[in-house]
């Protein structure tokens, strides 16, 4: 998602496991995809039903299988960007993240919701501000959601795992990501970002600097069946030698670890409205609009 650059102070962080010592050269990138796990992306209840670890004595870290929704009391998620902001406007998004504990300025009802914790699973919806009630979301048009880890928890690699169903429609931008935890300059791995009116296609970027200038691997542009309107399994598998991409279990993309990505990061699940890369909604784009999250894991 970009467009993050401030630099937190230091909060609750896992330590990073013992990094053993690189053998032989780098992994490169795979010429075919290789499947790693069992897909669960089909099951209609993945969360009942726990896949082995990916690999032999790992645990999982972090979980949550939504019994409840974000914004409510004792959550792991912050529902905002850690230094209070909305939105992202160097990105030109459209979108204000709101939860339930959001008090408009005007001291009026909240008009929209973002979070809903139903049949075991998390609803992340974006609406329309009606007009009348734009200045209480910053004049922005659209609410939505934004989930992060940044209170709560930072990693230094690890097996990420999300199964979750996107929304179609122009100017819709669901992502699950990374920021390194000290600052996001220093460092983002984009496991999937979907454009709404383009959703036949995975996207997964790496950010960091080198070399005094900010650098993008562009790790995923993958064609393939249509990715919206049905769960699938997101994941990706970071090491100090490799981060890899999974869709459903299948690998679709390895590359080696860059130095940027050896510090510990948080987690990051957001709906966006518009911006630069979707451009913003038209009249076809339905809302609400909703991503579906049956559950998030991560392993080491």
């Amino acid at each position: 998602m970009t467009g993050i650059d401030t630099a937190p102070p230091p909060a609750l962080i896992a330590p990073a496991p013992a990094q053993p010592g690189r053998m032989g050269p780098l992994i490169p990138e795979l010429a075919a995809p290789q499947r790693m796990r069992p897909s669960l992306a089909a099951a209609p209840d993945a969360s009942a039903e726990r896949p082995p670890p990916p690999r032999p004595g790992m645990q999982v870290i972090f979980e949550d299988e939504f019994t409840r929704a974000p914004d409510e009391p004792g959550s792991a998620w912050m529902t905002s960007y850690f230094w209070g902001g909305r939105t992202l406007p160097t990105n030109k998004e459209e979108q204000f993240y709101v939860e339930r504990t959001y008090r408009p300025p005007s001291g009026k009802p909240m008009p929209v919701t973002a979070f809903e914790a139903r049949d075991g699973m998390l609803a992340v919806r974006a609406e329309r501000i009606p007009e009348d009630r734009r200045s209480d979301f910053g004049g922005y048009a659209y609410s939505s959601g934004l989930l992060t880890t940044w209170k709560s928890y930072a990693f230094t690699y690890g097996y990420v795992e999300v199964r979750a169903k996107f929304p179609k429609g122009k100017g819709l931008w669901p992502a699950v990501w990374l920021l390194r935890r000290d600052s996001g300059k220093n460092g983002e791995i984009d496991i999937v970002e979907l454009i709404g009116n383009k959703s036949t296609v995975m996207n997964s970027t790496l950010h960091y600097p080198e070399d005094g200038k900010q650098k993008t691997v562009k790790m995923v542009r993958r064609e393939g069946p249509d990715l919206t309107g049905v769960f699938h399994v997101y994941a990706m598998d970071w090491t100090p030698e490799y981060i890899a991409m999974y869709l459903d279990g299948t690998e679709v993309g390895r590359v080696p670890t860059p130095e940027a990505f050896t510090k510990p990061m948080y987690l990051l699940i957001n709906l966006a409205v518009g911006g630069n890369w979707p451009g913003a909604p038209d009249a076809t784009t339905p809302f609400p609009a909703e991503m579906l999250i049956d559950y998030v894991r991560i392993w080491r």
